[in-house]
């Protein structure tokens, strides 16, 4: 016979699959958890992003802290007609560039090692790669990392950077299209064609 199981005090909480924009609803009416349930959802992402613009975790983590009082203030009034992601982005953006402004001049430093805590954490990439993206035009970066690593779609990065879906496509050509010829990087590229410096193949006579 099934017995469910009772749920203690100390057992962690469940994943609350509720959508965003009901969350958000509920936050703006001042249900505290709703608000919560948002923060640890998507605290993650907007590290991330935040990271990416300041090279710099403890920037990062005051970054993430803004965007959120930022999101609270905005709840009474919010209504979402897209993916909460894409609403998020462009704050964390800013948010993160104005905080560079504010500090000293950011490190050149590449963000390498050991990840920071979980809501920065993602698939590693190599280290190759990594060093490559940072080589490309901010806005080529930008569209390839809300590409492959937040994996947006097309429209919903049109949405968060506010340009026309054509060029986000164009971007993110350009960007792979220079990652394919980096002979540093052609070789992460199936199908690549070899640079001018490959050795020749034997052809049968």
């Amino acid at each position: 016979m099934y017995h469910p199981r009772v749920r203690t005090p100390g057992d962690p909480p469940r994943p609350n699959t509720t959508p965003d924009a009901l969350l958000i609803r509920l936050a703006g009416e001042g249900d505290e958890g709703a608000f919560a349930a948002i923060f640890h959802r998507h605290k993650g992402f907007v590290a991330r992003v935040a990271l990416h613009y300041t090279r710099d975790h403890e920037r990062a983590a005051d970054v993430v802290q803004d965007v959120f009082i930022y999101l609270m203030k905005k709840l009474p009034t919010l209504y979402l007609t897209a993916k909460l992601t894409t609403y998020l982005y462009p704050i964390a953006k800013n948010l993160a560039l104005t905080a560079n402004r504010k500090a000293r001049p950011p490190s050149l430093r590449l963000v390498t090692g050991e990840p920071t805590p979980d809501e920065v954490s993602r698939e590693p990439i190599p280290d190759l790669l990594h060093r490559a993206v940072q080589l490309l035009p901010e806005h080529q970066q930008e569209v390839l990392i809300l590409r492959f690593v937040e994996d947006l779609g097309m429209e919903e990065i049109a949405l968060a950077l506010a340009i026309p879906t054509g060029t986000v496509k164009s971007r993110l050509h350009l960007a792979i299209k220079s990652l394919r010829e980096n002979p540093e990087t052609r070789r992460l590229f199936p199908g690549a064609a070899p640079g001018p410096d490959a050795a020749p193949t034997a052809t049968e006579p």
